[in-house]
């Protein structure tokens, strides 16, 4: 079952709740603030979350989602839960890559190879 809201979608398979965007581009503060209040709450609900965010559509994000992902990995880790990331351009992978995230968060090509690796 999905739950909208103007800009994120969450989608629970199996043990995974995935974050999805409706908009190429995050980079307005709601939009981070939305992503960051999903994360949170889906943090909370469960004992072990384990949370995928999926950049399948998106074509540019602000640092501050960056800053988002590093706090919310270190949340979920804290409650014994997990973050993914998936589905990220060319452009990204080399940002995530630059700032060093990539040795902080597991990254998968695709949701489907996160969702394997993670439930």
């Amino acid at each position: 079952m999905a739950k909208e809201s103007s800009t994120i979608l969450v989608e629970r398979v199996g043990a995974v709740d995935i974050v999805r965007f409706g908009i190429p581009r995050v980079t307005e503060l709601r939009d981070v603030t939305a992503m960051e209040a999903k994360i949170e709450m889906l943090a909370k609900l469960a004992d072990k979350p384990k949370v995928l965010v999926d950049f399948g559509t998106v074509d540019f994000i602000s640092s501050a989602v960056l800053g988002v992902l590093a706090a919310e990995h270190e949340r979920l880790l804290q409650r014994g839960g997990s973050l993914g990331v998936c589905g990220l351009n060319k452009y990204l992978t080399e940002v995530v890559r630059v700032v060093g995230l990539n040795r902080l968060l597991t990254i998968h090509p695709t949701a489907a190879d996160a969702l394997k690796a993670m439930n």
